[in-house]
């Protein structure tokens, strides 16, 4: 609390002089004066949480849209998934489809390569074709993708060569 030094009149509030308790500053005004100084800085103080705040509120809404983003993009990877699971059993022959089977419980990151080679990313949108051809048809293509298929794609990306006790260059 600053301490008074100088001359106080009355009624007025006018001050000629104050220092603060260290006695580093001094300052010259009325009361007045300084009434409305202490009005401002505490409107300055205002503007400033205001604009925080505002900061604040959006940060959350991005935050809020990325997860609802990443949700989104959670579940159409599903469907897809899902869609795909469908699909299988009739795109491959029964013994492609129990070795693809086998391969998904040994090695899952390998089995998800396969599928993408099968179903390329920017082949998505053939998916609900098919998915949909399957569903009103009852069955799938004619020609199946066959078990040696599987294996030469499974032997091409572990890089084991396309025949057995032979390397591909």
């Amino acid at each position: 609390m600053p301490r008074l030094r100088g001359k106080y009149k009355g009624k007025t509030g006018k001050i000629d002089l104050i220092e603060d308790i260290l006695g580093t500053e001094e300052l010259k005004g009325t009361y007045d004066a300084r009434k409305k100084v202490t009005k401002l800085n505490l409107l300055e103080e205002k503007i400033q949480r205001a604009k925080e705040q505002e900061e604040i509120d959006r940060l959350k809404k991005e935050r809020e849209e990325a997860v609802h983003a990443k949700i989104l993009d959670n579940q159409k990877v599903a469907d897809i998934n899902r869609k795909i699971s469908f699909i299988l059993p009739f795109v491959l022959e029964p013994n492609a489809y129990y070795y693809i089977q086998r391969i998904l419980r040994e090695d899952p990151l390998t089995c998800r390569e396969i599928i993408k080679y099968l179903f390329p990313p920017n082949d998505m949108a053939l998916i609900d074709r098919y998915h949909q051809a399957i569903v009103h048809k009852g069955a799938g293509p004619k020609n199946k993708i066959t078990y040696n298929t599987i294996d030469k794609i499974y032997r091409k990306i572990k890089g084991m060569g396309d025949r057995i006790g032979r390397k591909v260059a």
